[in-house]
This record gives structure tokens, sequence and C-alpha cells, in this order.
């Protein structure tokens, strides 16, 4: 899915690299859909662990900083995964899973902003 995004990649290709039954699959996710939300969601918290890693050094100084730098991050690695296209096509669910993902990493960032 990461190489040839999510609607290129089969089922039967998705199973065979993560070396695990065809059926088993169904007993994790109903669909291929299911799958690439579940990743977006990995993929959200990963890049929320990231910025925080990247912006460590302005936390305490500058929220402008923290905030451009954060979402200069986000919008790269958007540019570059095959699959940020596919969820660029649901804006319902790509919009949902980034608030819910990451609103905790932007509610501290706009507190310390505030408090700044």
């Amino acid at each position: 899915m990461s190489r040839d995004g999510v609607d290129a990649a089969k089922i039967r290709d998705i199973t065979e690299n993560a070396d695990i039954g065809f059926g088993t699959f169904y007993n994790y996710f109903e669909s291929k859909d299911d799958l690439a939300s579940a990743v977006l969601d990995c993929l959200i918290e990963d890049m929320g662990r990231r910025n925080v890693l990247a912006t460590s050094a302005y936390a305490d100084d500058d929220a402008c900083i923290v905030f451009s730098i954060s979402t200069r991050l986000v919008i790269r690695q958007a540019m570059y995964d095959p699959m940020w296209q596919w969820w660029a096509a649901k804006p319902d669910l790509l919009v949902d899973r980034f608030c819910k993902g990451f609103g905790p990493f932007a509610k501290r960032d706009i507190q310390r902003g505030i408090h700044a």
C-alpha cells in the first residue's frame, strides 16, 4: 500500500507480504479501506511523536515555530507518501482521523502558546 497506493494494492499481496493467511486478514479488517484507516491512525500517531522530537528545542520558547515546523513535516510526508493521495480523496475520513490523532498534540501546543 505504501509503495503502490491503496487502490493498486491487492489483499492477496498484502497478506503475502505480511506472511499471514488470506482469510486471517478478515479476522482483523473488514476491507482494504479499513486497513488503510488503521494505517492512517498509526502514521498520524507516529508523525505526532516525530514532530514532538523535531520541535522539542523550541517547545518552551516559541509556539509559532513549533506549529510551523510541525505543519511543514506533515505536509512533506503527505507529498511523498502514495497512501496520502488515497486519503486526500476521502476528506471526511482524513479530517476525522487528523482531529482525533493530532488533537492531543495540537491542544498541548495551543496551551503552551496561550501560556507564552
